[in-house]
């Protein structure tokens, strides 16, 4: 039985190594790859040079174009990880999974020491899941950021934005702004000042990066008046008015879990220890020490 399960696996995973190694034209970014490479350590180097020959596969190709890769561009862009590309991160997931199906087929198959099992079956479930948790992590992580800084952003803003232009009042509001907004403002200002890339597309990337509904929101109030010269300050007025209220919102509902919270970290760290500590008499006593 276990020889035709072996069989039916290593079928299988040639079908899927198949499919996955067709390549078609290649069309990925080289800059990109090797930026993540250099900034990669660990595990998350290993991924990515086991990804980077599925890159140019008809497997990741193929994504392009659905709603999943259009969720996974609002994550990466949001968390601003696998240097904001798609096919970076299918790469590396897929190399994952296949790397942690590897593992899990060795424990089945191998049947080595238990314990040995135990480790190699918890790598092989573990590994499949990194980038999608760095993935999700950093999205979040990133996504509260954008919600604590953009509304004083906004505030700073309105300050100046009566008596100058849009480029003028984004230049002062982020070169006295030390968040996450700040920076991505200040890239917008440079953008738009080199010309690089057209105003239009300048903006459409910077909305991407701030991928907040608020975040998307504040930049189409900038670029509605940059553009097409309409009003900025009665807008901004009551966009930070609302992230106010909402971030104030999120801070009291936080503030009625914290309790129960507090109740579970004491539960999970402090009772063990005391029971332990209250039955250290009767196991001394049963040692006879």
């Amino acid at each position: 039985m276990s020889y035709l399960f072996a069989i039916g696996v290593i079928l299988v995973s040639l079908s899927v190594i198949f499919y996955v190694f067709n390549k078609i034209e290649d069309t990925t970014d080289e800059v990109l790859w090797s930026q993540y490479l250099e900034n990669s350590s660990g595990v998350a180097r290993l991924l990515a040079s086991g990804g980077r020959p599925i890159a140019s596969t008809r497997l990741v190709k193929d994504l392009n174009g659905t709603k999943t890769y259009k969720a996974i561009d609002n994550s990466v862009r949001m968390g601003n990880t696998f240097q904001s590309s798609v096919d970076i991160f299918v790469s590396v997931q897929i190399a994952a999974l296949v790397i942690g199906i590897m593992f899990l087929v060795f424990a089945l198959i191998a049947q080595p020491a238990t314990y040995i099992k135990l480790m190699v079956m918890l790598l092989g479930i573990i590994i499949p899941l990194w980038p999608v948790a760095e993935l999700i992590t950093e999205a979040q992580k990133r996504s509260a950021m954008i919600s604590v800084d953009l509304p004083e952003f906004a505030e700073l803003l309105l300050m100046v934005a009566p008596s100058m232009s849009i480029p003028a009042a984004l230049a002062f509001t982020a070169e006295r702004s030390k968040g996450i907004v700040g920076l991505e403002i200040y890239e917008l200002v440079k953008t738009l000042g080199t010309r690089a890339i057209p105003e239009q597309e300048a903006f459409r990337l910077t909305g991407d990066r701030l991928a907040t509904i608020d975040g998307k929101q504040f930049i189409n109030i900038l670029e509605n008046g940059y553009l097409q010269g309409s009003r900025v300050v009665e807008p901004l007025t009551s966009l930070a008015e609302q992230m106010r209220r909402s971030e104030f919102q999120k801070r009291r509902a936080y503030a009625k879990k914290l309790p129960v919270k507090l109740i579970i970290i004491f539960a999970t760290h402090f009772i063990p220890f005391l029971i332990g500590l209250a039955f250290l008499p009767v196991v001394y006593g049963f040692l006879g020490i």
